[in-house]
């Protein structure tokens, strides 16, 4: 079909709700003569007359009422779903389909979703928690988060949170092993490490809090357990007594609580080599960003972080 033969029946659809050539020429702001004009190059294309127009008559031929049969109805529901579509363009609305990675969505996301939920009734969420997605669109997701930035450059993104690091172990293994005081007594201890698809294993950083500009002292963790693809197990394996580890203080925090884990040289700044504390947003490329994710993007920026929680009360 050409565009003028759908302007065309466009037009003869108006042309038929408003019952004249002269009310659908003001309902779409053009003359009579052009509504003429279009009917009339409709009625070519299609090969019969669908207007029976004289200086006293005006009706529908039978060809005419069997034409608006067929397209009428499908046309209004075209501009409903149009005007629907407008509207969800300017309303956050829809399902939001989400990919979190694990520790950072449950700890830091997932317990704030009320408030975005809360925010906008509109819309619901799938989440998926993975630490190692590597693509959205394949997946069908709408909007995710890595650690680092996304090894792909079709998509757009943003640092949303750097989560606060702390190595922590648990009473039993400190019991049994030590307490380090400083980064280089790691080699001598059992460090459970994470790698991450192509970022391989993590290292950490320890920096001084009360030096301004001192170097920093690169750590690359040994022991025998190594957990791949998936940051949270860390977590589990420092409960189970198996060795220290960096962890998320959201993460920890219960623990520390309950009295299962103790944190370790609080005088040190914790990072990796590689950036990956940085929590990113990405999500695919487009000329419009859905109003959903940019109200979800946007929520997840508002969060203050963690600095300000005092863990030192928990120190070994």
């Amino acid at each position: 079909m050409k565009n003028r033969d759908l302007n065309g029946l466009l037009t003869f659809q108006v042309v038929v709700r408003e019952g004249s050539f002269s009310a659908a020429a003001r309902q779409l702001g053009l003359t009579p003569g052009a509504i003429s004009r279009s009917i009339g190059q409709l009625e070519r294309a299609v090969g019969v007359r669908l207007f029976n127009r004289t200086t006293v008559e005006f009706s529908l031929t039978a060809e005419g009422r069997r034409l608006a049969s067929h397209v009428c109805d499908k046309l209004e529901m075209l501009e409903d779903s149009l005007a629907e579509f407008n509207s969800e363009n300017r309303a956050p609305q829809g399902l939001l389909r989400v990919s979190l990675t694990n520790s950072y969505g449950k700890n830091y996301v997932i317990p704030r979703l009320g408030e975005f939920l809360s925010r906008y009734p509109d819309i619901s969420l799938e989440i998926g928690l993975n630490d190692n997605r590597q693509t959205l669109i394949e997946e069908g997701f709408d909007v995710g988060t890595c650690y680092g930035s996304p090894d792909q450059s079709a998509y757009i993104s943003r640092v949303v949170c750097q989560p606060r690091l702390l190595l922590v172990a648990s009473p039993d293994y400190l019991e049994r092993h030590g307490v380090p005081r400083r980064p280089d007594e790691l080699a001598e201890h059992n460090c459970v490490n994470v790698s991450i698809g192509a970022k391989g294993p993590g290292a950490w950083l320890f920096q001084q809090r009360d030096v301004e500009e001192g170097a920093s002292q690169l750590v690359r963790p040994n022991g025998r357990i190594m957990i791949t693809d998936q940051i949270e197990g860390v977590l589990n394996a420092a409960l189970a007594g198996l060795g220290l580890t960096v962890v998320h203080v959201r993460a920890a925090l219960p623990h520390l609580e309950s009295g299962r884990l103790k944190t370790l040289m609080n005088d040190y700044r914790i990072d990796s080599e590689v950036r990956t504390r940085d929590i990113h947003v990405f999500f695919p490329h487009r000329a419009q960003i859905a109003p959903r994710v940019r109200a979800f993007v946007d929520f997840l920026v508002e969060d203050e972080g963690d600095d300000a929680t005092d863990c030192t009360i928990y120190s070994a």
